[in-house]
């Protein structure tokens, strides 16, 4: 199936209801290969408390075809869009789509994205052409 040109729109906090119940089994699947430090519950919560957003990738029917739970991250030499979850078909072999996600994050002041993932991610990530900036240790006490 081929999905259909698709624009990046942000999910308003009154709009939630509305497409959460589409979003959230995609943006779980985003999180399978984590360590559980935030489940799809946490993002909905950050989401309600306009801590982080949600952009969405729906055709004109309203089918979403891509979720995305991000929040910006502001530094004082530049602001990170910090992808907490990304989720849908062709996400990752779409550079169109790509493309127009990163215009929304510029537009809204980042000028750099990141997000935290597992090695397997991370080789689906390069395709995006995202590269290792920091490894994350971690171990369990």
């Amino acid at each position: 199936m081929q999905i259909p040109k698709l624009t990046p729109m942000l999910v308003e906090v009154d709009q939630l209801p509305t497409y959460w119940p589409q979003c959230a089994p995609l943006l779980e699947k985003g999180l399978t290969e984590s360590e559980v430090e935030i489940g799809v519950e946490h993002l909905f919560e950050m989401l309600q408390a306009r801590i982080g957003k949600l952009l969405v990738g729906a055709d004109s029917d309203g089918l979403v075809h891509l979720a995305m739970a991000l929040q910006f991250q502001r530094f004082p030499h530049y602001t990170v869009a910090h992808i907490y979850s990304i989720g849908g078909k062709g996400v990752m072999d779409n550079q169109q789509h790509w493309a127009a996600i990163k215009d929304w994050m510029k537009s809204q002041g980042a000028s750099k994205v990141q997000g935290s993932c597992k090695p397997a991610q991370a080789r689906l990530w390069r395709r995006l052409g995202l590269t290792p900036v920091y490894t994350i240790m971690r171990q369990d006490l």
